[in-house]
């Protein structure tokens, strides 16, 4: 058992073993994440590349695409696509955008890396920035559809044109900041086609926070209206582990992984939590190590927390330790920080007495 460790900030998630504090770190809050708008048109400063990211046979996503750079094949720096499908890669060390290693204070710090979109059931060849630079349009990245994968991050099932019009109109407006009048058309999309699995996915989203079980409810529609569009099982896993009902969250799991075999950071993070309360800990250790191997950037911090306590269950403390300091390192807040610190002293603690 896990004794000692279940000090708790967001709440201890009972099981075989008890769960440490924050636990979700990298899911929570549970509602926050969920409603993912568009983002609006990026505006370019001097020193900015940019480029564009399109999709063969298919619209945009709503939301937005996830932009990776990599210099010399490490991780440096990620960043999204606005509405239109642009990325822009600042040379301003104050951009909100996640960076590895120094700060980026010049377009030329990016000369000879490469720029991957990452969009799941779809690949791209990376697009290598020249060096010496000679532009600042990098150009655009077309995505194709990866045969060898069932599921997809964008639905391919056909719909009525009224329905895909009030639906386009409602991402322009969300963009916007207009969650009211998005909302509205996604009602519309809905009734002008009761089939339209995207729609169901993001009227979910708007739903979630208020009315968790209407939006589970919805994002199964989307799932029955196209079986293999990924993003509603994220979001069912989320609500699984917010209701700690750890059946359904296997089930739904397994049914993504069909899907899509690779999987994302989060699913495996989202599995592991499922194998370790099944008892199955060295599977959900290994779980946890994938997540963490995907998870380049670091934007899932409590799957280190995850992988020490599978870990401390196995009573493997010494590297138990490593990952819960590098959990405290990476910890969203302060207070979770300080009782993952409180966690690595009482794990050395056991270290010694053993």
């Amino acid at each position: 058992m896990l004794l000692g460790l279940a000090v708790t900030l967001r709440g201890i998630i009972s099981g075989p073993v008890i769960f440490c504090s924050a636990l979700l770190a990298g899911a929570l809050p549970l509602y926050g994440q969920l409603l993912q708008q568009p983002a609006p048109p990026r505006p370019l400063t001097a020193g900015d590349l940019y480029g564009h990211v399109r999709l063969l046979g298919a619209s945009l996503p709503w939301t937005a695409i996830r932009i990776e750079v990599s210099c010399q094949g490490k991780p440096r720096l990620l960043t999204y696509t606005d509405v239109n499908g642009r990325f822009v890669l600042r040379s301003d060390p104050k951009a909100p955008d996640v960076t590895e290693g120094a700060p980026i204070r010049s377009a030329t710090a990016y000369s000879g890396c490469e720029v991957t979109p990452v969009l799941t059931g779809y690949r791209a060849s990376p697009v290598r920035i020249p060096k010496p630079l000679k532009a600042s349009n990098v150009g655009t990245i077309l995505l194709t559809r990866d045969a060898s994968v069932r599921g997809a991050a964008v639905s391919h099932v056909l719909v009525h044109p009224d329905a895909q019009s009030a639906f386009d109109q409602a991402r322009r407006l969300a963009a916007e900041g207009d969650t009211d009048q998005a909302r509205q058309l996604l009602q519309e999309a809905i009734h002008r086609d009761p089939h339209y699995a995207e729609a169901w996915y993001q009227y979910a989203n708007y739903d979630v926070k208020l009315h968790p079980a209407n939006a589970e409810e919805s994002y199964r529609s989307a799932i029955a209206a196209d079986p293999g569009f990924l993003p509603p099982y994220e979001k069912l896993s989320m609500l699984a582990v917010a209701q700690q009902n750890w059946d359904k969250l296997s089930e739904i799991t397994s049914q993504a992984l069909e899907l899509n075999p690779g999987g994302t950071a989060r699913l495996w993070y989202y599995r592991a939590i499922a194998d370790y309360h099944a008892e199955n800990i060295s599977q959900a250790e290994s779980d946890a190590r994938r997540a963490l191997r995907m998870d380049r950037f670091h934007r899932l911090p409590g799957a280190e927390q995850l992988l020490a306590v599978v870990l401390t269950a196995q009573d493997k403390y010494a590297e138990a330790i490593h990952y819960m300091s590098d959990f405290a390192h990476r910890a969203p807040t302060q207070a979770e920080r300080m009782i993952a610190e409180q966690q690595i002293r009482e794990l050395r603690q056991r270290m010694g007495s053993r």
